[in-house]
């Protein structure tokens, strides 16, 4: 997320080594998100963004 939102490089290796150090996932593979493209990540974004105007 903090890359696609074009972060500070600093602070995406400060999450990164944090989430790395107590084990949580860094990767969409470490989720079980193997074969997703890039269109099928904008259109769930798009869908949650407007699922959350919603409420």
């Amino acid at each position: 997320m903090l890359m696609l939102i074009d972060s500070d490089p600093d602070m995406i290796d400060t999450v990164y080594t944090f989430c790395e150090s107590v084990g949580l996932p860094t990767t969409l593979a470490e989720i079980g998100l193997i074969d997703v493209n890039d269109d099928d990540l904008i259109k769930a974004a798009n869908a949650e963004r407007f699922r959350r105007k919603k409420h």
